[in-house]
């Protein structure tokens, strides 16, 4: 395959595919082949490809305001979706602030915890925790929070020294938090990388500590939230109330580029009266809003929470023979879910047997993810499921 465009991971080559166009679950390459797509267009695609909806809602944003930005004014799009968070999660949402991608939305919460922390204290703090093995995203400072290869935390975070806490609760957890001023725990309920899901009491001390330590406790749901782990936060499961929560990817199911940060109480109340320069241009633009608001209510209205938990015990059940036989670990919850394949090498022939079989599959480093679009029917389901469990079958078949 030949493009002027450089890939966003790896190289194009003669494994590459061309969509054209997409339907349901299903994608259609430009050489006619159709593949069920499980992994949701990298996680983003909640509702689906073409969602009438979610067209309507397109439509409707386009014909009447289709461009504007949120720099000393408002737009009707983003204000209402800013009472739709507000009514889907109270608890965590007084004020809202737009971003456009999870990267910068986690940037946007880290800085409003620094700053925070200087406007309460008149010092700046000097650490920042964060679990082993995260991943909160692509930019210098995201990967430098998740421990990838980086250049250094860039300008608004130097000075803060990034503490990583095991994955798994330490027996001296609170001394972690020792040794000066905390600005934040920033933590997924379930890691991006892996899928490693953290224990909910170890959430719930988690963010007791940064609280008794002037820090903020924020959660990043970029990949988590809006369904796809069952509820609508996955960390509604440890019953703590997060200051700040960071949505994205499925937000608009793909349609256009937009996160958030939801502040709860404690910053909320700091931002009164108070200005925090933050957001790019495009950054809340009015028919991302409109699309997200549309895609957030049918996620809701549909029970897209229980259709999710419905995919992962059916994965689950079809994957439990081959995991058992193989001594593989199955991560994850609702419809976010890995399988632990031990080798990189191993978990790339298996994406490749599925995509054979008519099935795109995620692949990170030795897992491979099942994450399809929450619309998916049952017997989509059941065959992406399939291809699954004989791809594994094949893969250490060949190596018996």
């Amino acid at each position: 395959m030949r493009s002027r465009l450089v890939s966003q991971l790896g190289q194009f080559g003669h494994d590459s595919i061309e969509v054209r166009s997409g339907h349901g679950s299903t994608l259609t390459c430009t050489d006619g082949t159709s593949y069920l797509d499980a992994s949701a267009g990298y996680w983003n695609v909640s509702l689906g490809y073409s969602d009438p909806a979610l067209r309507a809602a397109v439509s409707s944003a386009v014909a009447c305001l289709p461009a504007a930005h949120l720099y000393r004014r408002l737009h009707e799009p983003a204000s209402s979706l800013a009472e739709t968070f507000h009514e889907v999660f109270p608890d965590v949402t007084e004020r809202v602030l737009l971003a456009n991608d999870g990267s910068g939305a986690v940037e946007t919460a880290l800085r409003l915890a620094v700053e925070s922390h200087h406007w309460r204290t008149g010092r700046r703090p000097s650490r920042l925790l964060v679990l082993d093995g995260a991943f909160h995203g692509d930019s210098i400072t995201c990967r430098e929070l998740g421990g990838f290869p980086a250049r250094g935390l860039t300008a608004s975070f130097r000075g803060l020294d990034v503490v990583r806490l095991p994955r798994e609760q330490p027996a001296n957890l609170g001394m972690w938090f020792e040794g000066g001023d905390v600005a934040a725990v920033l933590v997924e309920p379930v890691q991006g990388w892996g899928f490693h899901v953290i224990a909910p009491g170890y959430l719930s001390n988690l963010a007791q500590l940064s609280w008794a330590s002037g820090g903020l406790f924020i959660v990043d749901e970029v990949a988590t939230g809006l369904g796809r782990t069952g509820q609508m936060l996955a960390i509604e499961r440890s019953g703590v109330r997060p200051d700040l929560v960071v949505l994205g990817k499925g937000l608009t199911s793909g349609w256009a580029p937009l996160a958030a940060v939801l502040a709860g109480p404690r910053p909320a109340a700091w931002l009164r009266g108070r200005a925090f320069e933050h957001g790019r241009t495009t950054a809340g633009h009015p028919i991302a809003c409109a699309v997200a608001e549309a895609t957030v209510r049918a996620i809701v209205d549909r029970d897209l929470c229980a259709a999710a938990t419905a995919m992962g015990a059916q994965f689950r059940a079809r994957m439990a023979a081959s995991a058992r036989r193989y001594g593989l670990q199955i991560r994850g919850e609702g419809a976010m879910l890995a399988v632990d394949l031990k080798q990189t090498a191993l978990a790339a022939e298996a994406r490749d047997a599925a995509r054979c079989s008519g099935v795109l599959v995620g692949q990170e480093g030795p897992t491979i993810t099942f994450c399809p679009p929450l619309t998916t029917p049952p017997v989509e389901v059941s065959l992406m499921v399939d291809a699954y469990h004989h791809a594994t079958l094949q893969v250490f078949a060949s190596k018996d």
